[in-house]
């Protein structure tokens, strides 16, 4: 994504993986996830998730 973008974040893939997709991957930051979560994996590393969230109320 282009720094203009909205949804920019800066900083390299990797870090952006372990910063803000972790957590929610191990459940440290919103709980269970609905059976139909799922993460894409290449060579061991996540490169895509769609991570449905069980936790009731807004998102932090």
């Amino acid at each position: 994504m282009n720094p203009g973008h909205p949804d920019f974040l800066p900083g390299t893939k990797a870090e952006l993986i372990t910063e803000n997709l972790q957590p929610l991957l191990d459940r440290s930051l919103l709980g269970a996830h609905h059976r139909s979560s799922r993460a894409v994996l290449h060579h061991g590393r996540v490169i895509a998730a769609i991570i449905i969230s069980l936790r009731e109320g807004d998102a932090p």
